[in-house]
């Protein structure tokens, strides 16, 4: 791809669809009109962190500032931390929204207050498809920073052009219009490849929504007419598997951000009735390639991607060289080339360990304990640090566990499928792993997990003669949902005095409960108690789980209190 100019829709057709927003049908030329609008209201900075939830406000945040020569910050996550070292690295820039967001001491716009005018009378002519320069930079992604600080990598105009037409040659039949359905965010180069990219460059339309759980997934997918993809993570398929929603049929099944055990794609291809595929990439270069998981463990390139081996390299480093990318980039993971266009993944840089003598890959122990029956989630890290970095003294990888087994048990199954030196140690028992919207993890919030006391448990009976059963319902009482939560709330109210719950972040119920069951609730808080994981089961049974966050009760007012 050369550097001259590169519309910012491939193959533009005015009246062609492009997203659908709030059930909406949103044409390219609808969609160019309000970027242009738009970007004579956007203030004039040098960078913008868009932070906007909705995709269709994303995508018009992001084309506006292109049109007007600004940068789009892309923050790994929303942590106030994370957002003020972005702001403090980049002056002068501001962040626009379209939600509440807790942003103290930052310019911000939000998105809900602007009503741009459509810029021409109906049935007139639109305006100009705009064209940008090849070299023009367009994002700043940072790294998930799951290992350390987030680092910054440039995002050239052409470099995302290309990345998108690659993707949408991969995965889209000549001739279709596939409708992508996304549950990672936009802000992540993944996300933001398989949606906005794939939609101005690739043919794609996308839906706006971002859902979560796997009744929405279902729901959305449903709504929408013709081919749909559905992009995702190891971490939602697993979800979704597990959550015994039906699932409407897709064209395709896409994963990334994580390893995906064969058995998970599997049971997802029953689910969708569809092939699941993933995607091999990392920030720095952006997607390189796919494989389908059940058929083997070799990746094949994208078309016009290329690996190359350094032979004056001592380590043997190879490096990626593609037509998108202004320069030939270096591949930190272990690979093993397979021709010229194929390769193993041997393990990521980041997750390679040694101890006595033997390498083994963090994320492939991590996979095996997964496929334990009776594990919902678990990761395996090390204790002692970042994997990778030199450290004189003998270490071991720890684990943390969601599971309704005991430890012993989980040791006992993991112990017949890990060489002995790997064995985790310790085993620890949490309520959640507070994973980000990709699912990811911070090395050093684990740490923290590890060093916290237990999981604090708690039992209680529900009262045989509750005055709620007659009306809930007769002949098959049930507890209502409502009064769960007042019965868990208590407890939680009891364990952490002068606290306060300020908001449910999310809650799910998947069990009944009956007069009579003896429940065991678990609570696992932070460690600045900001943020608290609640599980409830009855016997094996998992009633419900959710997050809840945290406030001392001083700082919130009467009303705001639950």
């Amino acid at each position: 791809m050369q550097s001259d100019e590169i519309p910012l829709i491939h193959a533009y057709q005015p009246a062609a669809p492009m997203m659908f927003s709030c059930g909406r049908r949103v044409s390219q030329q609808n969609f160019i009109v309000r970027v242009v609008a738009l970007s004579r209201r956007l203030p004039d900075v040098p960078y913008l962190i868009n932070l906007c939830r909705d995709r269709y406000n994303f995508a018009l945040v992001f084309c506006a500032a292109l049109v007007n020569g600004g940068v789009n910050l892309l923050p790994p996550n929303r942590q106030l931390q994370t957002l003020e070292e972005v702001v403090g690295d980049y002056p002068g820039c501001c962040a626009v929204v379209d939600a509440d967001e807790t942003l103290p001491g930052m310019v911000i716009m939000d998105l809900r207050a602007e009503t741009p005018d459509i810029g021409f009378r109906a049935g007139g002519p639109g305006p100009d498809l705009p064209w940008l320069a090849g070299e023009q930079l367009a994002a700043i992604a940072f790294t998930s920073g799951t290992t350390g600080k987030p680092s910054p990598n440039r995002k050239p105009w052409r470099t995302l052009v290309g990345t998108g037409r690659m993707l949408a040659a991969r995965f889209v039949t000549p001739g279709e219009r596939p409708v992508i359905v996304a549950t990672v965010p936009s802000q992540h180069m993944y996300g933001l490849e398989m949606t906005l990219m794939m939609a101005l460059q690739g043919g794609c339309i996308i839906d706006s929504r971002h859902p979560f759980y796997a009744d929405d997934i279902a729901s959305t997918l449903a709504s929408l007419p013709g081919s749909r993809l559905l992009v995702t993570t190891p971490v939602h398929l697993r979800a979704m598997v597990g959550a015994n929603v039906m699932m409407p049929r897709v064209t395709k099944v896409i994963s990334a951000t994580a390893p995906l055990a064969r058995e998970l794609a599997a049971e997802a291809e029953s689910l969708f009735q569809a092939p699941v595929e993933e995607i091999y990439g990392c920030t720095e270069v952006g997607s390189m390639a796919t494989r389908r998981t059940i058929n083997d463990n070799i990746w094949t390139l994208l078309d016009g991607m290329n690996l190359l081996m350094d032979k004056t390299s001592s380590d043997g480093a190879i490096h990626a060289q593609g037509p998108q990318l202004a320069d030939i980039a270096q591949v930190e993971d272990h690979l093993e080339l397979v021709g010229r266009h194929r390769f193993r993944l041997l393990g990521r840089s980041s997750d390679m360990i040694n101890v006595g003598g033997k390498r083994a890959s963090l994320a492939d122990i991590t996979l095996k304990l997964l496929t334990i029956e009776g594990v919902d989630d678990g990761v395996v890290f090390m204790a002692g640090g970042v994997a990778g970095r030199e450290d004189k003294r003998p270490r071991r990888p720890a684990a943390l566990v969601v599971s309704r087994l005991s430890l012993q048990a989980i040791r006992a199954v993991l112990a017949q499928r890990v060489d002995p030196v790997f064995l985790p140690r310790p085993i620890k028992k949490v309520a959640a792993l507070p994973r980000n919207d990709t699912g990811k993890l911070s090395i050093s919030v684990l740490q923290q997990l590890l060093k916290k006391t237990d999981v604090i448990a708690r039992s209680f009976t529900v009262p045989p003669q509750h005055p709620c059963f007659p009306a809930h319902f007769p002949g098959q009482p049930i507890v209502p949902g409502a009064l769960l939560l007042q019965w868990v709330f208590a407890h939680v109210y009891n364990q952490y005095p002068g606290h306060t719950i300020r908001s449910v972040r999310s809650m799910k119920f998947l069990n009944s409960l009956h007069p009579g069951d003896h429940c065991r609730l678990e609570l696992d808080s932070d460690p600045a108690l900001q943020r608290l994981s609640i599980a409830c089961y009855c016997r094996s049974d998992l009633v419900c789980k959710g997050v809840v966050e945290l406030v001392a009760a001083e700082h919130v007012s009467r009303e705001q209190q639950l």
